[in-house]
Parts: C-alpha cells; sequence; structure tokens
C-alpha cells in the first residue's frame, strides 16, 4: 500500500476548496495563466488508465501550457511557485508554478512575484493535488 502525505497548501484563503484526490500518478498538468495561475487541469493515472480531474480556477489568462509527463517512466518529484495578491484588496494567490520531474523542468509559468515557496520529494513522487480556486487559483497542496 502507497502511503501519501499532505503538504501545503501555499497561496491564499480565497475561492472554493477542491480535492482531486490521490492516484497512481501524474500524466500531464495543463495551465492557463498571465499575471498568476488562472487555472490547473490534471490528467493522473489511476492503476493504468488516464483520469481527467476537473478544471480547478477561472477562465482568464492570455497563455497556456501544458506539461506531459512520459508516465509511469516520469515522475513528478518537486513543485515550486510564488504567492502575492494580483489585484489591490485581494488576498494571495499562486503567482508562478514550476514543476520537477525526475527527468526534467518544466516553467515557470506566471509571474515570479512574492512569497517563494518549494517542496523537493525525498524519493517518492507527487500523485495528487488539491487547494482553493475561483476567478484564479488560490491555493495549491500536493
Amino acid at each position: 500500500m502507497v502511503k501519501s502525505i499532505p503538504l501545503g497548501p501555499w497561496g491564499g484563503n480565497g475561492g472554493n476548496s477542491w480535492d482531486d484526490g490521490v492516484h497512481s500518478g501524474i500524466r500531464d498538468i495543463t495551465l492557463v495563466y498571465s499575471s498568476c495561475i488562472d487555472s490547473i487541469r490534471v490528467t493522473y493515472d489511476s492503476n493504468g488508465k488516464p483520469f481527467a480531474a476537473k478544471k480547478h480556477g477561472g477562465m482568464g489568462g492570455t497563455k497556456s501550457a501544458q506539461i506531459k509527463l512520459k508516465y509511469p517512466e516520469e515522475f513528478l518529484i518537486s513543485v515550486s511557485g510564488h504567492c502575492s495578491p494580483v489585484v489591490y484588496g485581494c488576498g494571495p494567490v499562486v503567482r508562478a508554478l514550476t514543476f520537477k520531474s525526475n527527468k526534467r523542468t518544466f516553467g515557470p509559468f506566471g509571474v515570479e512575484e512574492g512569497t517563494p515557496f518549494s517542496f523537493l520529494t525525498n524519493e517518492s513522487h507527487i500523485v495528487g493535488f488539491y487547494g482553493k480556486s475561483g476567478w484564479f487559483l488560490d491555493s495549491l497542496g500536493l
């Protein structure tokens, strides 16, 4: 049996809570962003089959990126980024994200301003995300 440990979330308290659950691994991640991360959508591996989670976040953003991992040989080992308010009077949101696999680095995506955060696994891999979202990706946890 695989043991999972939740970490984070990093970011603010705005938006609605969501949790994609624990899966076998991550196949791909789609981000939409500009001055912050507007939305994230992850396709997981669930016992050999793709599972597309719901999109979390808003409809904004002018850029998009799709991170395709060569699962199962390639897996996510690190997530880092920055959090800060993007609109005056609003709470912090996720401004930038960088993902590292056991083979490559993806990003940074967004604007690297505000409070940095970083998590690097120790001989394990990331198997799910949770957080809060509304107009933007307000927070992200692993």
